[in-house]
């Protein structure tokens, strides 16, 4: 926030330097002079991911960015930190175009929860409505999950969140292809930053202690800080990337293990990790060897009566 509010009047970070306020290059959002200043609708402004998107990228030199949120009760955050926000329904085109107007690179966060048909069916209109409203060099961004690769799943079949995703991604494609416009498909995992959820709740497991994290947390964690997604925009807007379909983790990607001994030293605690597998594993062993016996007395009983006809 310092250097934020320094740069409003007039003094700005040298070539090279962190554009925003951050702990270490993870948390970085570079500075580059020189370059044309853009226009970047974010759409979904008032989620977690968007808000926080939203202030690393307020008041940086080479991008405008534009707040779209549904209601203006919604806009109240990001209000009170004096960012002036558009409000209206991006899914009616009629209001998109004056939503949208202006903007060269329009970025989709919204998402709607709900019964399955309408949620899909509000999720495609929203994108629908944006490729057709937004002006006709605008670059649409779609954010989608790395759920669609279902990794939780032993066989690929994605999740109902995953699956929604893949076919909203299939359908903004049709229609940026149609439209003649270029669109990036981000995947995103676990987003990590100060008003993310998921951070709250690992800064809250090691402060209990000890964490219990599978295979001892040495598995990748697939997971993206806000401000990797905030140099990501800053490369797109800027035509520094071609359009396509992105994985978005931030290098080099880090273990479970890794994120977590990243905030203990932030909390200044010591990181105990045991592994969550283990107990699991000593009772798949126990229920195996109980079913093992019950086969062996089955077989046995089944001799005998063999035995006595």
């Amino acid at each position: 926030i310092p250097r934020r509010a320094a740069r409003a009047v007039g003094a700005l970070p040298n070539p090279g330097e962190c554009a925003t306020d951050c702990l270490t290059d993870r948390d970085c959002v570079p500075w580059n002079p020189g370059i044309t200043l853009k226009r970047l609708a974010v759409v979904g402004a008032n989620g977690q991911v968007g808000s926080e998107l939203v202030i690393q990228l307020n008041g940086l030199p080479e991008i405008e960015v534009v707040p779209v949120v549904r209601s203006r009760a919604g806009s109240a955050f990001l209000r009170s930190l004096g960012i002036e926000c558009r409000i209206g329904n991006v899914g009616e085109p009629a209001q998109a175009k004056d939503l949208l107007n202006g903007c060269d690179s329009i970025l989709n966060l919204a998402h709607s929860d709900g019964f399955l048909d309408r949620n899909r069916s509000a999720n495609l209109a929203v994108q629908r409505s944006l490729t057709l409203s937004s002006q006709a060099d605008a670059s649409l961004i779609f954010c989608s999950t790395q759920m669609v690769y279902a990794p939780e799943l032993r066989c690929r079949i994605p999740a109902t969140y995953g699956l929604e995703k893949l076919i909203a991604e299939r359908k903004a494609r049709i229609g940026a292809n149609h439209a003649n416009k270029s669109l990036f498909v981000i995947r995103l995992g676990h987003v990590l930053g100060e008003y993310q959820g998921i951070t709250r709740k690992i800064k809250s497991e090691i402060a209990a202690g000890p964490v219990s994290l599978p295979r001892s947390g040495a598995g990748p964690s697939n997971t993206v800080f806000v401000s990797g997604l905030a140099a990501a925009m800053l490369k797109i807007a800027q035509g520094a990337v071609p359009q396509g379909t992105y994985d978005l983790i931030s290098p080099p990607e880090w273990t479970w293990a890794d994120v977590y001994q990243y905030y203990a030293a932030q909390l200044d605690l010591r990181l105990t990790v045991v592994d969550a597998d283990a107990p699991r594993a000593a009772a798949m062993k126990i229920r195996s060897l109980v079913t093992k016996g019950a086969i062996d007395i089955a077989m046995q009983q089944r001799v005998r009566e063999r035995l006595a006809f």
